[in-house]
């Protein structure tokens, strides 16, 4: 009898070997594919900013992270937040010169990528959700909710598209040249390998207005499916009597689509589709799944045209557990799970006999206790789960003040 191993060799198709130039080309025609050249309109109806000020200088230097490893040019962050009066000015008048389109921006600008944090936290969006799903259960009413998952979503917005929407918003002219330039054919690089290739679709990679470029333009895509089907969607009403007609939820690329019945779920879903396709993007039917709650439970599939997707009764939303209860309990059994593993991170610092309590207790702040709480915001928490986070906490409490490490060197001076 032959071994399990043996048997799939034997019948699983031979993989093609990939050479570093057909990576280079398979990912230079994905990302070319429909793009093209930006041709920027006349600006004489555009207003102008001003020009920049040494006090919005100040503002964004002192966002500028510290005690990092310097970029590809090998400087660090602290050479400009501390370089003086002098570097000062002269960094003022070369963004300046950019600003105002007097100055080209280099090569260098254009294709570098720096890490970005999140300004607004997502767990509204997860409160709202779960506070939908437990209106729909109390009323004893339906509710459909799909989470829909987009192939490379920051990747495939053709820069025409982005540049539109900037104008139709009436930025001014500093703004819109700034962007088109940043987005003016950017180089992209294999991991692992020196291959590059010419970007011309999508936001830059790891941008800090990469984030903000792609929710401003994924609003065109929201509002013509909806100006489709304005009817579709829940019905809240207000204490005062006030109604309004919420339809998704939308956090970056990550959307709920809300909908009260299957019938208005498969209508909207193709529409999605056709308005994704028009922008150059994509649904990823493998991982987009969707939920229900009071009508035909028994139902496994959605379809819409050749295409359908999965049901579940849990997904983590933004990093969070929604389940058809609504309530939180798997997310904070996910917390506490979260907090520990960070606790096994840290450990080894928190231990540390060379760092004040202060110090421990405010790492405990910034890496442990978000991780527990997160997704809990406003969740009157019972008195169980109160007893489980308040262990974990005790646990670090005695690592920081090295508690359970005595008690193991006094039971074995006791032997």
């Amino acid at each position: 009898m032959r071994s399990t191993s043996r048997k799939w060799a034997d019948t699983a198709a031979p993989r093609p070997s990939i050479s570093p130039n057909g990576l280079k080309e398979h990912y230079s025609a994905l990302f070319k594919r429909g793009g093209e050249k930006v041709e920027l309109p006349d600006f004489s109806d555009l207003k102008q900013d001003s020009d920049l000020i040494m006090d919005e200088f100040f503002k964004s230097k002192a966002k500028l992270k510290t005690v990092k490893s310097p970029g590809p040019n090998g400087l660090r962050s602290e050479l400009l937040k501390w370089g003086g009066s002098l570097l000062d000015c002269r960094m003022l008048d070369m963004f300046d010169s950019y600003w105002n389109g007097s100055a080209k921006i280099p090569r260098e600008c254009v294709n570098a990528e720096y890490g970005f944090r999140e300004d607004y936290s997502a767990e509204q969006d997860i409160l709202t959700i779960r506070h939908c799903i437990r209106l729909a259960s109390d009323k004893n009413k339906s509710i459909v909710l799909i989470f829909v998952h987009l192939k490379k979503a920051f990747d495939s917005l053709p820069p025409r598209a982005i540049i539109k929407q900037l104008i139709d918003l009436w930025c001014s002219w500093n703004i819109v040249h700034s962007i088109s330039a940043l987005l003016d054919s950017p180089v992209g690089r294999l991991r692992g390998s020196t291959e590059s290739f010419i970007m011309e679709r999508g936001v830059r990679k790891s941008s800090k207005e990469g984030p903000l470029l792609f929710n401003i333009t994924f609003q065109l895509v929201l509002e013509e499916v909806y100006n489709l089907a304005p009817q579709i969607g829940i019905t809240l009403v207000a204490k005062n009597g006030d109604e309004w007609k919420l339809g998704y939820i939308e956090y970056a690329d990550d959307l709920c689509l809300i909908t009260n019945t299957i019938g208005e779920a498969e209508e909207l879903l193709p529409r999605l589709d056709t308005v994704l396709a028009k922008f150059l993007m994509e649904m990823a039917t493998d991982k987009t799944q969707w939920m229900c709650l009071g009508e035909e439970s028994e139902r496994k599939l959605l379809h819409f045209g050749s295409k359908s997707i999965d049901k579940v009764h849990s997904y983590r939303y933004l990093g969070s557990p929604i389940n058809t209860l609504g309530n939180a309990t798997e997310a904070i059994s996910g917390g506490i799970a979260n907090g520990r593993r960070q606790l096994m991170k840290i450990g080894p610092i928190l231990r540390s006999s060379v760092l004040a309590v202060q110090i421990k207790a405010r790492l405990v702040e910034i890496f442990i206790s978000p991780a527990i709480y997160y997704g809990l915001f406003t969740v009157v928490l019972r008195t169980r789960n109160n007893n489980w986070i308040s262990a974990l906490l005790n646990t670090v409490r005695r690592v920081i003040f090295g508690l359970n490490s005595r008690r193991r060197s006094w039971r074995r001076e006791c032997l």
